[in-house]
């Protein structure tokens, strides 16, 4: 499960916490944005540092999903799975 997708546009975004710091969590991070890229999808990452900046973190996105609304982008075939 992903934190936050957007479907039409075919956008994933991960919020990372510390246990993504570790190797075991950057490894499954890797493999997993691998797997969402190789469906269509594209995938952005944000650390705590953005996030705990509740303003700051939703301008960025709505910045993020305005330039890629702008763009015809195909729809991934597959659903985003944990």
């Amino acid at each position: 499960m992903s934190d936050l997708v957007f479907q039409r546009i075919g956008l994933v975004i991960e919020l990372d916490g510390p246990t993504h710091d570790s190797r075991e969590g950057s490894r499954s991070d890797a493999s997993r944005d691998l797997e969402l890229r190789r469906a269509g999808w594209e995938v952005i990452r944000f650390g705590a540092a953005i996030v705990d900046d509740p303003k700051r973190f939703a301008a960025i996105v709505r910045d993020i999903v305005a330039s890629r609304a702008d763009r015809d982008r195909r729809t991934p075939r597959r659903p985003v799975e944990k």
